[in-house]
């Protein structure tokens, strides 16, 4: 399995590469939240970082907190892909309610 084969790649440097991140880059924050997600790790409110006043979703914090974790390769190596057949739209939805479409849509633009 390539997912697999790809995990098996990644080495502590590379955790703790993004684990020192202040500000990651969007791609990386939302790797990181559809993880939360499937592990069903809840986001923390946040002031919303454009100012508007309102409370945001962040997963960031959390997302540090779970891949500080030793086992955190592990699990996704043991994780269960049968029922996460079950639910991805679940995921991607929770991805764009948090992200909002127009957000993930600017990761990948149309060419």
């Amino acid at each position: 399995n390539s997912a697999l084969e790809a995990l098996d790649t990644l080495k502590k440097q590379d955790i703790d590469e993004v684990k020192a991140m202040k500000n990651p880059p969007a791609g990386v924050k939302l790797v990181m939240e559809a993880v939360c997600v499937m592990r069903d790790i809840k986001p923390e409110k946040i002031p919303d970082p454009s100012g508007s006043g309102k409370m945001v979703q962040d997963y960031w914090k959390p997302s540090v907190k779970m891949i500080g974790d030793p086992k955190f390769l592990s699990t996704l190596k043991e994780y269960d892909k049968v029922a996460s057949f079950q639910t991805p739209s679940i995921i991607v939805e929770s991805c764009n309610l948090n992200c909002g479409r127009t957000h993930i849509e600017s990761l990948y633009p149309k060419t």
